[in-house]
């Protein structure tokens, strides 16, 4: 086996989601992001992929420690890295990550390979305003069948 497999074998695959202050700029919020990154290369992880932080609405207000006080937010910016690390090394990717003022709280979890594959939507969410049957061409709406006719329908697709 090759030295390079070996590591990987070695390694987990890791997710580290977190929450950037709203009080940062938006332009600000990407080199934030980046800073998280760079705390997990820099520390032993290697980059997998990540989403840029969006500014989300939170299910309850963060504190964040300050000089004289506490901040609260009641929004934040989400975003979250995925990467490989061999267990060793998460401690001091937390430590490295936990050290970045801007970050409110973050969670590194490891995470089974199948959380990579894409997967397709279940089921499709109408945008509000949307009635059902938009997006069906006028005079191309199928009736609904009846279970007889549905039962013969099967049969005809069904190869014995």
């Amino acid at each position: 086996m090759s030295e390079h497999n070996e590591t990987a074998d070695k390694q987990g695959l890791y997710e580290v989601g977190f929450h950037i202050a709203s009080s940062i700029s938006a332009e600000e919020v990407p080199g934030i992001a980046t800073k998280v990154t760079d705390s997990v290369v820099k520390n032993g992880g290697t980059f997998v992929s990540s989403e840029e932080p969006k500014l989300r609405g939170l299910a309850y207000p963060l504190g964040k420690a300050k000089k004289g006080g506490k901040d609260f937010f009641d929004t934040a910016y989400f975003g979250h890295v995925y990467f490989r690390a061999e267990k060793e090394t998460i401690q001091t990717i937390i430590s490295a990550i936990g050290s970045l003022g801007e970050v409110l709280r973050f969670l590194v979890v490891e995470i089974p390979e199948e959380a990579l594959t894409p997967r397709r939507s279940e089921r499709r969410v109408r945008p509000e305003g949307e009635s059902e049957g938009a997006g069906v061409e006028e005079g191309k709406v199928k009736k609904q069948l009846t279970p007889e006719e549905l039962d013969k329908t099967i049969d005809q697709l069904v190869v014995e």
